[in-house]
């Protein structure tokens, strides 16, 4: 066990904390959300007491500006982009007249996704290159920057996503079934989407050009826009995910699996619950809002608390929390 000292020479167990925000941390119930923003700070001094010196962050897929806009409380660390950027404490502030002034990155995550090869400049040339290939020269696709009208989005250099409109994409004659006749083909409704095949050549077809360029990269699962129609999918760094980006900052702070607590609500979640290949480590884990693949995942590790779907997300994760940390001063 890696262990810090306090003034007092008192031995203390060092936890590290992450939670999602969107979903997770920032409930719909603005006095619920509030209630855990008090709450973390007064549980750090709490738990100190208790022989436990707490670190505890943020990890979203929101760039800096927009999780800075949130007003949070001051934490240890906070990582954006999905994993693809860590900061140490705040990822910058907001001057006097309203401009985003950012901080330095980590630079050891930097490096670390550097090595990788990854660009995301060279990732969408060559995505747009291969859209001039008759395959797929019915497709054209925006950045998610320029979906949403904030160029912030777009400004990570090891990450980036690319959106495509509906009605661009090719479907196949089975693909354009409509079972329930309400002009959507099954393969684009929520409840029963699957990747169309024209984009899962894409992805495949952008795939393998970086790997003949050794570029080390991952591409997600084609997925809907949530409130658009659009259908997407992200390119970054083989590291720049939210799992990776935890075990970095674990061998940063010295602190072992089992006194590693993370909170999430969705899919890209998972990747944080668990060590590399999928293992269990002893990882503490806090499910709020019921994801049927998050709660299946989580199902089967030793550390794992679900809260019911219906449960407050902010209250869920501070009562999570304290449940953990209890069993943590308790070993």
């Amino acid at each position: 066990m890696i262990a810090s000292s306090n003034s007092n020479s008192a031995i203390l167990k060092k936890v590290l904390f992450l939670s999602d925000l969107d979903g997770t941390w920032l409930s719909k119930v603005p006095k619920n959300r509030a209630r855990l923003d008090n709450e973390i700070l007064e549980l750090k001094d709490e738990y100190r007491s208790r022989g436990v010196d707490l670190k505890f962050g943020y990890i979203t897929a929101r760039p800096p500006q927009r999780v800075e806009k949130e007003n949070l409380p001051e934490s240890d660390w906070t990582v954006t982009y999905n994993g693809a950027q860590i900061n140490a404490g705040d990822p910058g502030d907001f001057d006097s007249a309203g401009n985003f002034v950012a901080s330095s990155p980590d630079s050891g995550w930097v490096e670390t996704n550097s090595r990788s090869g990854f660009s995301t400049e060279k990732t969408l040339e060559i995505a747009h290159e291969l859209l001039e290939e008759e395959r797929f020269c019915n497709l054209s696709f925006q950045t998610v920057g320029q979906v949403v009208n904030n160029p912030a989005a777009d400004s990570n250099p090891f990450t980036t996503a690319l959106c495509f409109s509906l009605d661009d994409i090719h479907l196949t004659p089975q693909e354009q079934v409509d079972a329930n006749r309400n002009g959507i083909p099954d393969v684009l409704e929520k409840e029963t989407f699957s990747a169309p095949e024209q984009l899962q050549e894409l992805t495949e077809a952008l795939s393998g050009r970086l790997e003949e360029q050794n570029v080390g990269h991952e591409i997600s699962p084609v997925y809907l826009f949530h409130g658009k129609p659009i259908v997407m999918f992200d390119v970054a760094s083989s590291v720049a995910n939210k799992g990776d980006a935890l075990q970095f900052l674990q061998q940063l702070e010295g602190v072992d699996p089992s006194n590693t607590i993370v909170a999430g609500d969705g899919g890209n979640d998972i990747a944080m619950m668990t060590g590399q290949n999928g293992t269990d480590e002893g990882r503490r884990v806090i499910v709020v809002g019921g994801d049927s693949k998050l709660v299946g995942a989580a199902s089967g590790l030793r550390n794992a608390i679900v809260c019911p779907p219906e449960m407050d997300s902010s209250l869920g994760v501070l009562s999570g929390l304290r449940r953990h940390l209890d069993e943590i001063v308790g070993e």
